[in-house]
C-alpha cells in the first residue's frame, strides 16, 4: 500500500483477530496445540514433514489415508480434535511422494453429537468426537448365521463432519432374494433356517433342534464388536413345530434406562415391512423390498393395476413395531404399522390398523365375502415401505389397504373422511410424480426413511396446529380451510382424469380414422388394379 503524498512506497501493517468458523454460533475458539494424530497410519512420518525441505518419499500402495499434524482443540468438546496440516501420499514416478497442505480451523457446531448418534446421520452433518471411531448402522445377518454385519458406517472426519459410506456392494443383477440383505446374495446355499421369520408359533419345521435361527438383529451404533442380539429367535422343537421368542425390548445404548433400538416406531409410521407381498402385473407376488417406481401393482379386489409413482416411506433395514393380522385365508399374515389405514368391510370405510378387532372383515382378492380377522398381535420386523399409487390403495398380502395413515389432525375429523383427506393432501405430490410424467426416482428420504417431499405438508399442518394457542384458529383451519383446499384439489384431479380420458379417446379416434383411411385407400388401389387388368385384356 502506498501512503498518500509519498514519493516512494511505504508499508502499512496491521494485526487482525483470528475468526474461527462457527464463532457466530457462540462456539468457543480453539486452543492452539501442536501434536500429531495418534490414529495416523504407521507408515506416516512420526513428526510433521519439513515444509522447507524436499518432499518425503512414501509408498502409495501402503499409505492410503491422510497423515494429520498440528492438533487443535475446541473448548467444550473433550472428545474432538482437529488437525491443521494434512499430508497424503500420491503416486509420482516409480514411487510416491508426500504432499502436505493446511486446512482452516473448523470447530463443531454447538449442538454437534459427541458420540455416535442413535439414528444414522446424513453425510456432512456436524460431529464432535475423535476420528477413527466408526459408527455402525443398519445391522443385518445372513441366513443360518448369528454374526451381525452392518450396511452403513459413518465416521467423524477431521473437518468435524460425518462421512458415511455403505459396506460392501451387491453383485445381484436382478431382484434380490426375498428377505435377504444384498450383501448376502452369494452366500445362500441351501439354508437350514427359513429366510423369513416363521409367521406363527405353529409353523411346521424339519431342521435340527440345536439350530438357533436369528431374525432382526439390533446393535448400538458405537459398539466395535456387537454381541448377537436378535429381536426374534426361533428353534425347531421335537414335535417339528417352530418356537419363536421375542424380547420385551431392544437395547439401551445411552444408559438412560429406555430402549433405543428395536422398539421404536417412526413419528410418521406409514409403512409395511420389507417381506410384505404385493401382486405385480406380469410377475405374480413380489416382496415390498423389491418394488420399484413404475411397477404396476394390484390396487383393488377387482384386479385393477396401477403404477407406483413414489414411496412415502422407504428404508430397507430399519426396524419398527407392526401389528400382525391372521385371517381365515391361507395367505401370509398381514403386518402394518398402527396408524396405517385398512378397509373394514362391515363399516365400509378405512380405519387405522390399531382399531381393527378380531372378527372384523377385510376386503380380499380371495373372494367377494372378504376374510375374517382371527388373531392380532404386535411383532418386530425390518424394512419400512409405503408405495404410493394414483388411487391411494394397494393390495398387500391379498388384503385391501391404503397408501396412507390416520393423520389425527383433529378430533373433529372423522375416520370416514380420513382416507379422502390423506389422498387429497397427497395431490400436489401426485401431480408432480404421476400426472406430469416427471420421474421421481431421484427423491430423497431422511434418516428414518420418510420421503422429504411428502412429509413437508404433514409437518406444516401439525406444527401449525400444535403452535396455535387458540382452539378457534384450529377449528377454523380444520373445519373450513383444509376442506376448501382439498375440495379444490379433488375437482382439479377430476379435471385431469377427464382430460386424460379425452386425450385418450381423441388419440383412439384419430388412430381409427387413419386405419379406415388406409383401408379405404387400399381398397381403391385394388379396385383400380383390377380395372386396369380388364382394360389390358
Amino acid at each position: 500500500m502506498v501512503a498518500a503524498g509519498s514519493s516512494s512506497p511505504t508499508y502499512h501493517c496491521a494485526s487482525v483477530n483470528v475468526v474461527c468458523p462457527n464463532d457466530q454460533q457462540d462456539t468457543p475458539a480453539p486452543v492452539p496445540a501442536v501434536e500429531s494424530d495418534p490414529n495416523n497410519d504407521e507408515s506416516c512420518p512420526a513428526t510433521q514433514p519439513d515444509w522447507s525441505g524436499p518432499r518425503q518419499a512414501c509408498d502409495a500402495s501402503v499409505l492410503t489415508t491422510d497423515c494429520l499434524y498440528d492438533k487443535y482443540e475446541c473448548d467444550g468438546f473433550e472428545e474432538y480434535a482437529g488437525y491443521i496440516t494434512r499430508c497424503s501420499c500420491q503416486e509420482e514416478g516409480d514411487g510416491g511422494v508426500l504432499y502436505c497442505a493446511q486446512a482452516l480451523v473448523q470447530c463443531p457446531d454447538v449442538d454437534a453429537p459427541q458420540s455416535c448418534p442413535l439414528d444414522m446421520p446424513r453425510e456432512g452433518d456436524s460431529c464432535a468426537f475423535a476420528t477413527g471411531q466408526p459408527c455402525q448402522y443398519n445391522p443385518y445377518n445372513c441366513p443360518d448365521s448369528l454374526d451381525i454385519h452392518f450396511a452403513d458406517v459413518c465416521e467423524c472426519s477431521p473437518d468435524a463432519t460425518f462421512v458415511c459410506s455403505p459396506v460392501g456392494t451387491s453383485t445381484a443383477d436382478s431382484r434380490l432374494i426375498e428377505g435377504v440383505h444384498p450383501n448376502c446374495h452369494n452366500d445362500i446355499v441351501d439354508p437350514q433356517c427359513p429366510i423369513l421369520s416363521p409367521g406363527s408359533q405353529n409353523e411346521a419345521c424339519s431342521i435340527d433342534s440345536s439350530i438357533l435361527c436369528g431374525y432382526d438383529p439390533v446393535s448400538c451404533p458405537g459398539q466395535d464388536d456387537p454381541a448377537p442380539i436378535f429381536l426374534t429367535t426361533c428353534q425347531c422343537l421335537e414335535n417339528s413345530i417352530f418356537e419363536c421368542v421375542s424380547p420385551p425390548s431392544g437395547l439401551d445404548c445411552d444408559g438412560d434406562g429406555t430402549t433405543d433400538t428395536g422398539g421404536g416406531t417412526p413419528t410418521f409410521d406409514i409403512c409395511f415391512p420389507g417381506d410384505a407381498l404385493v401382486e405385480v402385473q406380469g410377475e405374480s407376488f413380489v416382496p415390498m423390498n423389491q418394488l420399484q417406481i413404475g411397477d404396476f401393482v394390484r390396487v383393488d379386489a377387482k384386479g385393477t393395476y396401477e403404477p407406483i409413482y413414489s414411496f412415502g416411506h422407504l428404508h430397507p433395514t430399519r426396524k419398527a413395531e407392526f401389528i400382525e393380522f391372521r385371517t381365515t385365508t391361507n395367505m401370509k399374515p398381514l403386518r402394518m404399522t398402527a396408524k396405517h389405514l385398512i378397509y373394514e368391510q362391515r363399516q365400509g370405510l378405512f380405519i387405522p390398523a390399531s382399531n381393527v378387532k378380531v372378527g372384523d372383515i377385510l376386503v380380499s382378492s380371495a373372494g367377494d365375502e372378504g376374510v375374517t380377522v382371527t388373531s392380532i398381535r404386535k411383532v418386530q420386523a425390518s424394512g419400512l415401505y409405503a408405495p404410493f399409487t394414483p388411487s391411494g390403495t394397494i393390495m398387500v398380502n391379498n388384503v385391501l389397504v391404503s397408501s396412507f395413515i390416520d393423520l389425527q389432525l383433529s378430533t373433529s375429523i372423522s375416520t370416514t373422511s380420513m382416507q379422502w383427506l390423506a389422498h387429497m393432501g397427497e395431490f400436489p405430490h401426485r401431480v408432480m410424480c404421476y400426472y406430469s410424467g416427471f420421474d421421481c426416482q431421484g427423491e430423497t428420504y431422511n434418516e428414518v426413511g420418510i420421503n422429504e417431499i411428502y412429509i413437508q405438508p404433514l409437518k406444516f399442518i401439525r406444527e401449525y396446529l400444535s403452535s396455535s394457542s387458540s382452539s378457534t384458529v384450529s377449528t377454523v383451519f380444520m373445519t373450513f380451510l383444509i376442506p376448501i383446499l382439498f375440495t379444490f384439489f379433488y375437482f382439479m384431479e377430476q379435471f385431469l382424469l377427464l382430460l386424460s380420458s379425452y386425450i385418450s379417446m381423441t388419440m383412439m379416434g384419430l388412430l381409427l380414422l387413419v386405419v379406415l383411411r388406409v383401408g379405404s385407400s387400399s381398397s381403391s388401389w385394388v379396385l383400380r388394379m383390377k380395372n386396369n387388368k380388364k382394360h389390358v385384356e
